[in-house]
C-alpha cells in the first residue's frame, strides 16, 4: 500500500507540473530484466525500465506490468482478450527487495544514449505514466511488458539494428521454455492456444518474452551520426538467485491424467462385468468436458488473445457433448444415448486417426481424456450390445 501511495502521489505532482524534470548528462537509463518467477503471472520473467538521476535524488523503475486482479468482471475479461494493464511507477529499491523476497534474479542494461534520447525517453515515460494515458489493453503476445520497452526505445533512439539470431522456433516452443508441457501451466497454455501457436516465430515476435528482449537489446547497435556504437554501455547483474535444486512433484499433468485414466478404466471394466450403466460418472466427465469445450469455442469465436484460433481441441471437447445430459435425465429419449455414443466414439477414433494431419501439437497430458471419454461410450455401447443379445436369446 505504502508503494502504491507513492506512485499516485508521485504521478499528481508530475501532473501538476505539466512536463518532466530536466536530467543531467549524467542520469542513467537502463532495461532491467526480472528472471521468472514461482507464480504464474511471472512465470514469463519481467521487464522494467530504471531512470537513475543522482542529482535529483531520482530512482525510478517504470513499469508496465501493473494489474489489478479484483477489477470487475476481470477473469471474464482476460478470457476475452480485454484485460488492462498499466504503466506505474515504483522506487528502484522497492523493485529490488521484491526481487531478493522472491529470490529472482534482476539484470541491468545500462543504455548508451545521448542526452537529448535520455530527455526524450524519460518524458515519453512520464506522459505515459500520466493517469489519462497509464492504462493500455494488454496483450500476451504483442503488446505486454517488453514489447512495450522494445517500442520506446525504437521511437526514441537513434536508429537501432538487432542482430540478435533467432533460432526459427514456435510460440508453444518458445512459451514451453518457461512453462514446460509437463506443469500445469504448461497444460493451462496448451489447452488454450491453437494451430497459430505451432507457426514458426518471426524474429521481431521473440521479445514478447524478457529474456529474449535482453538478447535483443545486449545485441543492438545505433546508427547515429554515421557511427556505430552498441546500444548496451555496460550488464550488470543487480540481485542474484540462489539456485535451490527443485523437488519434482509427481503430480504432474500427464501423471495425473493416466492414473484418472486408469483408475476409471478398472471401473468402466467393473461395471461392464456386472453390467451397471453408472449414468452419474458419464454426467461428471461428459459435462466437464463440454464445459471445457465450451469456453475453448467462446475463445476461439470471440477472444483477441493471439494464437488461440483455431483451436482443434474442440474435435474432442466441443460442447455438443451436453447433449448426452438431457438423454440420460429424460426417460422418453434415454435411448438415444446409446446413438450419441456410438457417434462420440466413431468421431473421436476418425480424429485420433487423422491427428497426424492437424498442424497443432497436442500436449500428451491431454490423450489420457480424450481416451477416458472413449471408454465410456464402449462401456455404454457393450451394455447395449449385452442388452440386445440377451432379448434374442429370450
Amino acid at each position: 500500500m505504502k508503494r502504491i501511495l507513492y506512485v499516485f502521489l508521485m504521478l499528481f505532482c508530475f501532473s501538476l507540473s505539466g512536463k518532466a524534470q530536466q536530467l543531467s548528462d549524467d542520469a542513467q537509463i537502463s532495461v532491467l530484466i526480472t528472471a521468472p518467477g514461482n507464480e504464474s503471472y511471472s512465470a514469463f520473467g519481467h521487464a522494467s525500465i530504471r531512470v537513475k538521476e543522482k542529482s535529483l535524488d531520482m530512482d525510478y523503475v517504470f513499469n508496465y506490468g501493473l494489474f489489478d486482479f479484483h477489477a470487475p468482471n476481470f477473469l471474464y475479461r482476460f478470457v476475452k482478450g480485454e484485460t488492462d494493464y498499466m504503466l506505474g511507477i515504483q522506487l528502484f529499491f522497492d523493485t529490488s527487495m521484491d526481487a531478493q523476497l522472491e529470490n529472482r534474479k534482476v539484470t541491468e542494461m545500462v543504455l548508451n544514449l545521448t542526452p537529448e534520447e535520455k530527455q526524450l525517453l524519460y518524458e515519453s515515460l512520464i506522459n505515459n505514466a500520466l493517469p489519462e494515458n497509464r492504462v493500455y489493453r494488454y496483450n500476451f503476445i504483442y503488446d505486454n511488458c517488453a514489447t512495450r520497452i522494445r517500442d520506446i526505445i525504437a521511437k526514441k533512439v537513434a536508429k537501432v539494428e538487432y542482430s540478435y539470431a533467432y533460432k526459427g522456433k514456435t510460440f508453444r516452443e518458445l512459451i514451453h521454455e518457461f512453462a514446460p508441457a509437463n506443469t500445469w501451466i504448461g497444460f493451462g497454455e496448451d489447452l488454450l492456444i491453437g494451430a497459430d501457436a505451432d507457426k514458426p516465430v518471426e524474429g521481431s515476435y521473440y521479445s514478447f518474452l524478457p529474456e529474449y528482449l535482453q538478447k535483443e537489446i545486449q545485441s543492438g547497435i545505433i546508427h547515429r551520426d554515421g557511427k556505430n556504437e552498441p546500444l548496451v554501455k555496460n550488464t550488470t547483474v543487480l540481485v542474484t538467485a540462489t539456485s535451490e535444486p527443485k523437488e519434482e512433484s509427481p503430480f504432474t499433468p500427464i501423471n495425473v491424467n493416466w492414473a484418472i485414466f486408469v483408475i476409471l478404466f478398472f471401473v468402466t471394466r467393473s461395471g461392464m462385468i456386472h453390467c451397471k450403466t453408472m449414468v452419474v460418472l458419464d454426467v461428471i466427465l461428459f459435462s466437464i468436458a463440454g464445459v471445457a469445450g465450451c469456453l475453448f469455442l467462446f475463445m476461439n469465436l470471440y477472444s483477441t488473445h493471439p494464437l488461440v484460433s483455431p483451436n482443434y481441441i474442440l474435435l474432442f471437447f466441443h460442447p455438443l457433448l451436453l447433449l448426452l445430459l438431457p438423454m440420460l435425465a429424460i426417460s422418453s429419449i434415454r435411448k438415444y444415448a446409446n446413438y450419441f455414443h456410438a457417434v462420440n466414439l466413431i468421431w473421436t477414433g476418425c480424429i485420433i486417426f487423422a491427428w497426424h494431419f492437424i498442424p497443432q501439437t497436442m500436449n500428451p497430458a491431454v490423450w489420457p481424456l480424450v481416451g477416458l471419454l472413449a471408454v465410456r461410450s464402449v462401456h455404454k455401447l457393450y451394455l447395449w450390445w449385452f442388452s440386445l443379445h440377451i432379448k434374442k436369446l429370450d
